[in-house]
């Protein structure tokens, strides 16, 4: 009579983050209907199975959670007309569409390879994929956040613990951008500083020294 689901996986890994449930609802409440097409891995590859097992589960939590998308899996061999209806020619491509958008993920968006030897494995990052997909749905415009540095702080591209590359990570997710801005150097000769007309925030992250007066007031 009544319908329970529970998640017995020690880690939640089979519960959507409530980032995407989030991301869900605004799409219900926009009203327009979404479509997941997945297709699978090619068959007879050592990875196949655990990769079109990780999309179906995938999917279909995300088609349980909301009544606005539609996820379908699809063999990619045995249903090539589905395949070039929406001109899709490689294995694991994954079609996002709300009206005429659409955003399509490729498996090199959805799966990474990490460690060495015997310890290299094959990690799924279709969750975070599909999620920034959503976002981009969500807004027809990459909008640009802007890191100042010069003053000793902290690099939007550095990769070691003085940088910002994983905060650029998760706004990419967001459909933003982290750019670098330099008031000093990122101008013309003899132009006035000025921030980019299109900054949708400005950062400014532990800087080492005092910020000149005339870039405080920018």
């Amino acid at each position: 009579r009544y319908r329970v689901r529970y998640d017995l996986t020690a880690d939640q890994g089979s519960t959507l983050l409530e980032d995407t449930r989030n991301k869900l609802r605004l799409l219900e409440a926009d009203g327009a209907p979404v479509t997941i097409t997945a297709f699978s891995a090619q068959s007879g590859k050592k990875e196949a199975y655990f990769k079109n097992r990780q999309l179906q589960d995938l999917i279909e939590e995300i088609d349980y959670a909301s009544p606005t998308v539609t996820a379908t899996f699809v063999d990619f061999d045995k249903e090539r007309l589905t395949a070039e209806s929406l001109g899709v020619t490689d294995y694991g491509t994954v079609v996002v569409k709300r009206g005429d958008q659409r955003v399509d993920l490729a498996d090199r968006d959805l799966f990474r390879r990490v460690g060495k030897g015997d310890d290299r494995r094959l990690d799924f990052l279709g969750e975070a994929a599909v999620n920034r997909a959503f976002a981009q749905l969500l807004s027809d415009t990459l909008r640009i956040v802007y890191a100042l540095v010069g003053h000793g702080e902290l690099d939007p591209e550095s990769r070691d613990p003085n940088g910002l590359s994983e905060l650029a990570a998760a706004l990419e997710q967001e459909h933003y951008d982290l750019k670098r801005l330099d008031l000093v150097r990122d101008r013309e000769e003899g132009e006035v500083p000025s921030v980019p007309a299109d900054a949708a925030a400005v950062l400014v992250v532990r800087p080492k020294v005092a910020i000149p007066p005339i870039e405080e007031d920018l």
